[in-house]
C-alpha cells in the first residue's frame, strides 16, 4: 500500500480492507504466538455494547458569575471566589 492509485473511493477501501485483513489475520505475532485478531475475538469482542440508538446531543457550557452569599454553605464546601460557576445548556 506504499504507492498506489485509486480512482474510486470503493476502489481505495477495498484495498484497505484487503490490506487489514492481511495484517490481522496474516501472519503470527512471534512474541505471542497469535495473530492480532486472536486476542481481540477472545477478549474484546464478546465485551462490545451496540451502539446507542438515539443521537448524540451537542450541550455548551457557559461561565456565569453567581452570587457570592454563603451564609448558610460551610467555608470548605465554597467554590474559590476567582472562578465563576459552570453551567450546563442543552
Amino acid at each position: 500500500m506504499r504507492n498506489p492509485t485509486f480512482y474510486s473511493l470503493d476502489e481505495r477501501n477495498d484495498a484497505i480492507a484487503e490490506w487489514l485483513g492481511k495484517l490481522n489475520d496474516g501472519r503470527v505475532l512471534r512474541q505471542y504466538g497469535r495473530t492480532r485478531r486472536q486476542p481481540f475475538n477472545e477478549f474484546e469482542a464478546p465485551n462490545l455494547k451496540a451502539a446507542p440508538g438515539e443521537s448524540w446531543v451537542h450541550s455548551e457550557c457557559r461561565r456565569y458569575e453567581i452570587e457570592r452569599d454563603y451564609q448558610s454553605l460551610p467555608y470548605r464546601f465554597a467554590p474559590p471566589r476567582d472562578k465563576p460557576a459552570f453551567v450546563r445548556e442543552g
